[in-house]
């Protein structure tokens, strides 16, 4: 569904309170990739494999760069909602195995994991003492946040049914932005909306809970 389309299936669902919704289109293009991520961040949450991705990159002098690990092969950086993981790739020297998990602690608070440990600091990981000594590369994974659309053509990352969470909210921002709407015209379509709104969104909190990743879903770099 692209972002047009998503507008105008919640301008549908309000077809019979007529032409009430003056709000520009980049508005709501913008509202829908606001939501979108908003789900995307709900769903790390509930599980980091439905939008998981994974990302190698060099350790240097103990330290790794997040936003070169996660590059890619997508234009810009895919943000990071949530690192779930980040393990040993190359143990080099360090005579540590290969996929060994290392431990994220904060950076204030080294002994509060088991080492080896890294903390992470402005998009940078950085090594504990002398824990990754020797080690060439680590892998990470994360769950990524989606682009936001710009134009009517953009493509929205959420997949099929689970895009109705969005053509419903959009619907409510419309809603709402239509003051020359009476309360008594407005509310009973409003709670219609919100209630169609939740359940899509349910069915998508089951969805991502249930998630088993057989393949990557998006784009990764091995």
């Amino acid at each position: 569904m692209t972002a047009e389309e998503a507008v105008k299936a919640a301008l549908s669902e309000l077809a019979e309170l007529g032409n009430s919704f003056p709000a520009p289109r980049a508005a709501l293009y913008r509202r829908a990739g606001v939501r979108q991520r908003q789900l995307f961040a709900l769903a790390a949450t509930i599980n980091p494999d439905w939008a998981g991705v994974c990302a190698t990159g060099s350790l240097i002098d103990g330290k790794a760069d997040l936003r070169e690990l996660m590059r890619g092969q997508v234009t810009g950086v895919p943000r990071a909602e949530h690192l779930s993981r980040v393990e040993v790739m190359d143990p080099g020297s360090s005579g540590l195995a290969a996929g060994q998990a290392i431990t994220l602690v904060p950076s204030d608070d080294y002994s509060s994991g088991l080492a080896p440990r890294m903390f992470v600091r402005n998009w940078g990981l950085y090594g504990v003492a002398s824990d990754l000594d020797g080690v060439t590369s680590v892998r990470i994974h994360y769950s990524r946040v989606p682009e936001m659309p710009v134009a009517a053509g953009d493509v929205l990352e959420l997949p099929e049914p689970h895009t109705e969470v969005l053509v419903f909210d959009l619907a409510r921002d419309l809603l709402n932005r239509a003051t020359a709407l009476t309360k008594e015209v407005r509310q009973p379509m409003l709670d219609y909306v919100v209630a169609r709104e939740k359940e899509a969104e349910e069915a998508f909190r089951t969805h991502v809970a249930t998630f088993v990743a057989s393949t990557n879903r998006f784009a990764s770099v091995a």
